[in-house]
């Protein structure tokens, strides 16, 4: 299944070295498929991550990308993370300056549905106006949370390398300036096939959680 799902999101398969702890595939599209064994763990993780070194940071885009993790997590139909969780997985979404990650936590048999749902957010797709409001409130609240040490850290960087280091967290300018076209074009450029790393860590063997 995991062969199947690689080729149909990604292109076609190319077949890793077996019998290692930690096996690396670079498929024909420029995605990177990487397994490391943990016999030791309870638990396997799958990881989306997505390069965002096309899309950095500035002053007129600032937390577009925060906005489109939050949304993208959501899954089309908005009810991803529900479903996940109520087969007893976790899904975790992050922003960070160079990539957006998307992980999801389940027991070593639900290996396949993690990664249809990973599958899930790759897929295009479309973005309403109240699906941003929604998350445009959240992120708010977010803002509004932030804790005294991470408002500094962030000055720090900003001070440090400009609009360089600008954090990720959005400005309430920005963020109301972004439109679901916007988002759609955000997700295009960010699930590049060439910009995509599957990421998978768990108590089976590498060559079994790429191959079977």
């Amino acid at each position: 299944m995991v062969v199947a799902w690689a080729a149909l999101a990604l292109g076609t398969f190319t077949a890793p070295q077996e019998d290692s702890p930690w096996l690396r595939t670079v498929l024909p599209t420029g995605a990177i498929l990487v397994a490391h064994s943990l016999p030791e763990a309870k638990r396997t993780s799958a990881q989306l991550l997505l390069s965002a070194r096309s899309w950095p940071e500035s002053s007129a885009n600032h937390g577009w990308r925060h906005l489109w993790e939050h949304l993208a997590a959501a899954g089309p139909n908005g009810d991803l993370d529900i479903r996940l969780e109520s087969a007893g997985m976790t899904l975790r979404a992050r922003t960070f300056r160079d990539a957006n990650q998307f992980e999801i936590e389940c027991a070593p048999a639900q290996l396949d549905a993690a990664l249809d749902a990973l599958l899930e957010i790759l897929r295009p797709r479309a973005f309403s106006p109240a699906a941003l409001a929604k998350e445009l409130e959240i992120l708010r609240h977010e803002r509004a949370l932030m804790s005294v040490p991470e408002r500094l850290s962030s000055k720090a960087w900003l001070l440090a390398y400009g609009e360089e280091g600008i954090d990720t967290q959005g400005s309430e300018e920005a963020l109301r300036g972004a439109t679901p076209a916007d988002m759609e074009r955000l997700h295009s450029e960010l699930c590049d096939q060439s910009k995509v790393t599957i990421s998978l860590a768990g108590p089976q063997p590498a060559e079994l959680m790429i191959q079977a």
